[in-house]
């Protein structure tokens, strides 16, 4: 079984924590078998061939020209893919942990099996308890961090 990103995705603009079970749970364990019947779109028994795998540099590459674009004054900084919304075009999930609040509303904390002082592209096991996969750090900026999964984006360059 597979899942399908951007399905997930469209889940994850409406409820976040939904999206964070669908992206983390095991396929194969009782539950898992569950969501993928109550939420077949999410879901694929065999790859489409539309799935899209993404090198962590190009995504860097394109934060970065689009920090010189928001702030043509500053150094580039390529580091912020979910400040600069990098990865919603590309329909890669990501969840984010953090001690500020967003919309009035805490973010998730930061997970014991991550560091703090992670760095973009450090490659991390996390799971919903359901199931555990590999995930990248996608940005770090001091109290907000944020992952997406391998499944989607590759910590190295093809290259």
């Amino acid at each position: 079984m597979y899942r399908n990103w951007p399905e997930i995705c469209k889940i994850g603009k409406e409820n976040r924590l939904l999206m964070i079970l669908l992206s983390t749970v095991d396929l194969e364990s009782k539950i898992g078998k569950s969501l993928s019947t109550a939420f077949p779109g999410c879901f694929l028994e065999t790859r489409t061939g539309k799935e899209l795998f993404y090198s962590l540099s190009d995504l860097r590459a394109e934060a970065k020209g689009l920090h010189a674009q928001l702030h043509p004054d500053e150094e580039a900084v390529d580091r912020m893919l979910v400040t600069h919304d990098v990865l919603t075009p590309h329909d890669i999930p990501h969840i984010s942990f953090s001690s500020l609040f967003v919309d009035n509303v805490p973010d998730l904390p930061l997970p014991e099996d991550i560091r703090q002082d992670a760095e973009v592209g450090d490659v991390f096991n996390y799971g919903s308890g359901f199931g555990v996969g590999k995930w990248v750090v996608v940005e770090n900026n001091g109290g907000f961090l944020a992952i997406a999964p391998g499944e989607c984006v590759f910590p190295v360059s093809w290259d």
